[in-house]
């Protein structure tokens, strides 16, 4: 396993400025009162995603053997792989095992996928080793997805975090994430040099939960943690950039709901997904600055 500081290291060297791209949703800005604790969307909110999500990046085989390298692993001579479908093939396995399981959207650890693909492909001898030592997973699994999906901080993301925090609103995560995500986050947006601070206990990602958004597996979690303190669901807002997978599951737990309509790559409308037909956010903000006037000033 990599140790943190590596992994950083590795985000600072692969990271580079992005700009959201504007689009042409309408603002909804109400008043609203009480709210005492916000909670986020990682992808496409807090971080311009380049393509719009975690794990939905177009790869190819060079991504995969450029990773590959990262972990002293070289593919042998003559050798046709295709390794993104591996990693697709092993990730509908273990989705399907988890439906049966009883879980509608599931989520895969991706560090584990790379395993098994890895474990494949040095018993086949389609990779060879360069290297002595334990293979770092977590390193190439991070590599992969930075190239595949560059990020980068949506513009007054610091900011509005650092100006909540101060207003005394308490901070979380909700994400379809990764362990590679746990991260990136903080070091995009600097976490440890700043005044702001998400909320240990409200940190919810996918890969831990093995429970997917659309899903409320990770909204009850919170809604549940939120309680044992006395706050109610309805002092409680999240922010995403999905009508399905952020707005629809904060409803349905009684949050507050704030679409971030600020970059085309991410937002997610789905209008012509019934599961939102009834769906309709508190807010909709095309600028974090313009929510956090809404949720500080009411």
């Amino acid at each position: 396993m990599s140790h943190p500081s590596a992994i950083k290291k590795l985000i600072l060297e692969h990271s580079r400025p992005m700009e959201p791209q504007p689009t042409s949703v309408d603002c909804i800005l109400q008043s609203l009162t009480g709210i005492r604790v916000v909670l986020f969307d990682i992808y496409g909110t807090l971080l311009i995603s380049g393509c719009g999500d975690i794990g939905t990046g177009e790869s190819d085989d060079d991504h995969f053997v450029n990773a590959l390298n990262q972990a002293g692993l070289q593919v042998s001579a003559n050798n046709d792989l295709s390794g993104p479908k591996m990693i697709h093939d092993e990730i509908l396995a273990d989705h399907q095992e988890s439906r049966l399981g009883g879980i509608d959207y599931p989520e895969v650890d991706m560090i584990e996928i790379w395993k098994r693909v890895i474990d494949q492909l040095v018993q086949s001898g389609a990779v060879q080793r360069l290297r002595e030592g334990s293979i770092d997973y977590e390193r190439v699994a991070a590599f992969y997805e930075l190239q595949n999906n560059p990020a980068w901080p949506m513009p007054d993301a610091v900011q509005s975090l650092q100006r909540l925090s101060t207003a005394g609103k308490t901070l979380g995560i909700i994400s379809n994430a990764q362990l590679f995500t746990t991260q990136l986050w903080p070091t995009l947006l600097d976490e440890a040099h700043s005044t702001f601070q998400m909320d240990p206990a409200l940190r919810f990602y996918s890969y831990q939960t093995k429970h997917a958004k659309p899903g409320q597996k990770m909204f009850e979690l919170a809604a549940n943690e939120l309680a044992g303190r006395g706050v109610d669901s309805s002092e409680v807002i999240y922010l995403g950039n999905d009508m399905l997978n952020d707005m629809m599951p904060a409803q349905q737990v009684g949050f507050k709901t704030a679409l971030f309509a600020g970059d085309a790559r991410s937002l997610r409308l789905r209008k012509d997904d019934p599961r939102v037909a009834s769906v309709s956010p508190d807010l909709v903000v095309n600028r974090l600055s313009d929510f956090c006037d809404v949720v500080i000033d009411g």
